[in-house]
């Protein structure tokens, strides 16, 4: 319906959104792989990226089709790691990389002095991956937008002409107050 696909690209282009302020946080900060916060931020980024592109129990998923060509490899990337290191700990221990460690991995190390400790696998991009990120999610939001506008223009009709906030029921497909301006 079309209140289901204006529901989808709302929420499709709040994640993106959420993911470029993301990449810009980082770089603005000058955040490399070794700050602390870098890894949950990245973590953070796959996560609204991918929200998207998975199936709800309400809305499903928008189409794959959105993500350019181009774009496509690097989509599928950001998707495996949503679904194999930042989301979920039971997924296939695939690759980072060509000829990279298993995403999921813990290592021991020991130091000179007979000291040892476990690391974990941490999702941390390059500042060159998190530009190539953020520009996806820039050409996404893009079309998010532009479909919404198409949408609003198709729903008219529909849509209240009266300032306030109102909650969009999927199931009625209508309009209700829940806040008048003051």
């Amino acid at each position: 319906t079309a209140f289901v696909t204006l529901w989808k690209l709302g929420y499709a282009r709040e994640s993106f959104t959420h993911g470029r302020t993301i990449c810009d946080f980082i770089e603005e900060h000058r955040l490399d792989r070794q700050s602390p916060i870098h890894h949950p931020l990245c973590v953070a980024l796959v996560v609204f990226y991918a929200r998207p592109f998975k199936r709800s129990n309400v809305i499903g998923a928008i189409p794959a089709t959105m993500v350019p060509k181009d774009n496509r490899f690097l989509h599928g990337q950001i998707l495996a790691m949503r679904d194999q290191v930042a989301a979920h700990t039971d997924g296939n221990p695939a690759n980072h990389g060509e000829g990279g460690l298993p995403m999921k991995n813990v290592r021991v190390s020991i130091g000179n002095d007979g000291t040892r400790s476990l690391n974990i696998y941490e999702l941390k991009f390059s500042a060159d991956a998190i530009r190539q990120i953020r520009a996806l999610a820039e050409i996404l939001s893009g079309k998010t937008t532009y479909h919404i506008e198409r949408r609003w223009r198709k729903m008219a009709s529909q849509i209240p002409g009266v300032p306030g906030e109102y909650l969009m029921d999927l199931e009625s497909e209508t309009f209700r107050n829940i806040q008048s301006p003051r």
